[in-house]
């Protein structure tokens, strides 16, 4: 059975291409799903895969999916995580 979603985005950021996708309301609830899925980390997992649940009125405060996905990956961007993981991706280390 193929997953229905509401939106399905295709996008990229900083040279990472990702996929979005959105299913409002999921399991008839308050909640809005939202999946990533990238062939490598993004700033918010390190193994390139996302599952996030939110508050369909907290979701109402961007314009659009894309809107929100981008202020989420620029602020998930600032970390020191972040920093370390793009340091390990460029360069991996046999003794990790």
């Amino acid at each position: 059975m193929d997953k229905q979603f509401d939106e399905v985005l295709d996008l990229e950021w900083r040279g990472i291409p990702f996929r979005a996708t959105l299913v409002r309301e999921q399991f008839n609830s308050e909640f809005h799903h939202i999946e990533l899925r990238a062939d490598r980390p993004l700033p918010m997992t390190e193994t390139g895969y996302r599952s996030h649940f939110m508050h369909k009125e907290q979701f109402e405060q961007y314009a659009d999916l894309k809107t929100f996905i981008l202020d989420w990956f620029n602020e998930a961007a600032e970390s020191k995580k972040w920093a370390r993981i793009q340091e390990n991706y460029a360069q991996p280390s046999l003794f990790d």
